[in-house]
């Protein structure tokens, strides 16, 4: 009895173990949107939108409804070109690529010319970033890009993990420092997850305040950051509530 539930079980468990990270691109569904890109909004060259999706040189513009949180957004690319780049530390194979989609939209890879689904690429360079990128028109299924030069089924991820898998590249959180001001104020600040960057790290003032003369970061780096708030005056409260810090080390 023990061998006829166990060795299937095996079976399944290295079945998994071999499909894990099959796609390639990050947010291939655009299920992730941490900058709340706006529907039918214009994007200059290089401008994130839905995570690890920029705006081509030419800009961009796409209408979209997000659906149910973890549920594969349709999008249509009215102007310009949208494109990702997949870091090369996910394409440690090199060689032949597949990439596929849903949608009347064209794609290519690295340049060159754009082509239907699918799209075998070979010659790529092992650990050396690619370039995904769409012309105008529709994206109805999530977006694959995959080793070798069938397109298999999608590799749908949990919600959690395509966030996790964006945050290397983007994250946001809310922050608060709140205290009695002898002098500069300091509070430790740890990314959910590392960076493959020295991220940019930015603070917004999106709450509210009290003897706050300036708030910034210091001692950024892959896993994390110090956020040092200098009073307006001493010997009193100070405090920032509710301010948002973002960190981005896209590619």
């Amino acid at each position: 009895v023990t061998g006829k539930t166990t060795v299937p079980l095996a079976i399944a468990a290295l079945a998994l173990s071999e499909r894990a990270f099959v796609n390639r691109v990050i947010n291939g569904g655009f299920t992730i949107n941490q900058r709340v890109y706006v529907t039918n909004t214009a994007l200059g060259a290089g401008v994130y939108a839905h995570d690890r999706w920029k705006a081509g040189s030419g800009g961009c513009t796409y209408t979209f409804t997000q659906p149910a949180a973890g549920v594969p957004c349709a999008i249509n690319i009215t102007a310009g070109t949208l494109q990702q780049v997949i870091e090369g530390c996910n394409l440690p194979e090199g060689g032949t690529y597949t990439l596929q989609w849903a949608g009347t939209a064209q794609a290519r890879v690295n340049g060159g010319s754009y082509s239907a689904s699918p799209l075998t690429v070979t010659g790529l360079t092992a650990g050396s970033n690619a370039t995904v990128e769409f012309n105008a028109g529709t994206i109805t299924g999530p977006v694959q890009f995959e080793a070798g030069a069938i397109a298999s089924p999608i590799d749908y991820r949990s919600y959690s993990s395509e966030l996790s898998l964006c945050e290397r590249y983007y994250e946001l959180d809310p922050i608060t420092i709140r205290g009695y001001a002898v002098s500069t104020m300091s509070g430790e600040l740890v990314f959910r997850t590392v960076k493959g960057a020295l991220p940019t790290l930015v603070i917004t003032a999106t709450g509210t305040s009290s003897n706050v003369a300036s708030i910034h970061s210091s001692a950024v780096s892959t896993i994390g950051a110090r956020i040092d708030l200098t009073p307006a005056a001493t010997s009193t409260e100070a405090y920032a509530l509710d301010y948002v810090w973002s960190a981005t080390a896209e590619l």
